[in-house]
């Protein structure tokens, strides 16, 4: 797609908390939380790309269904990062743990890729540039890409306000979405 929009999240301090947990506490909390995500994503129409460890990927405008073609594809995932926030921070299950977001909007590539086992991936810099801006956003936070942004500020003007807040620091990378 020429214009999608891709989410990466990552659980603050997710080593750290590891350490002190067995590999069934670790697998059953993660599980749970991943569930929940999973949930919350389908609810406001994003596709699930794949976890990796703690790392949870999704999109919103790639496969043409619930998002139009890219044009609000950010709005789609802004739904999602809230979501994803508040889960962290209101569920008794997850009480040690915080997480980071980074949205990203441009053109994406998804295909499957190898033979065994089959595995839907997305490639290209949208996907890259997320998943460098994720760790930039502080901790309970999400950051924006500038093409991100702007849907989101287009669709909720009343944010402009409180921009700083809302998307933690906006990082002026150029993405070549525009």
């Amino acid at each position: 797609r020429s214009k999608a929009s891709f989410l990466q999240f990552d659980v603050v301090n997710f080593t750290q908390w590891c350490a002190s947990r067995s590999p069934v506490e670790l697998v059953k909390t993660l599980s749970r939380l991943v569930t929940r995500f999973d949930a919350e994503a389908l609810e406001v129409g994003a596709e699930k790309l794949k976890t990796i460890g703690d790392a949870y990927q999704a999109t919103t405008g790639l496969l043409g269904r619930n998002w139009r073609d890219g044009d609000d594809s950010a709005v789609g995932l802004f739904f999602l990062a809230n979501r994803m926030h508040l889960t962290m921070e209101n569920d008794e299950d997850f009480p040690e743990w915080t997480g980071r977001i980074a949205i990203t909007t441009g053109p994406l590539i998804g295909a499957i890729v190898g033979s065994t086992p089959y595995r839907y991936d997305v490639f290209g810099a949208t996907a890259d540039l997320a998943t460098a801006l994720e760790p930039l956003a502080l901790a309970g936070h999400s950051v924006a890409c500038p093409a991100s942004a702007a849907q989101i500020a287009k669709a909720y003007p009343h944010l402009n306000d409180v921009r700083g807040e809302v998307f933690a620091n906006e990082v002026a990378l150029s993405d070549n979405s525009s």
